[in-house]
């Protein structure tokens, strides 16, 4: 992948996460405990998405890095 996209996914995911945040506040504040503990859990899983695409940006590796293309 290219930095662009990298980018833009991980930018995507940070505001769907705190989205997410905002929406499990409001849901706590008015007492909605299924829908707080769905974004709560939504979340999580955003945050660990930005985790990943995080990663991914710093830790850049070419494709098809350990293939050989020698035939024995």
């Amino acid at each position: 992948m290219d930095d662009k996209t990298i980018q833009r996914n991980l930018q995507t995911s940070i505001i769907l996460f705190v989205l997410c945040l905002i929406v499990t506040i409001a849901a706590a504040l008015l007492q909605w405990t299924e829908i707080t503990i769905a974004m709560g859990v939504l979340a999580v899983v955003q945050a660990y998405i930005i985790y990943v695409w995080w990663h991914r940006k710093r830790h850049r590796k070419p494709h098809f890095q350990h293939k050989s293309h020698e035939r024995a």
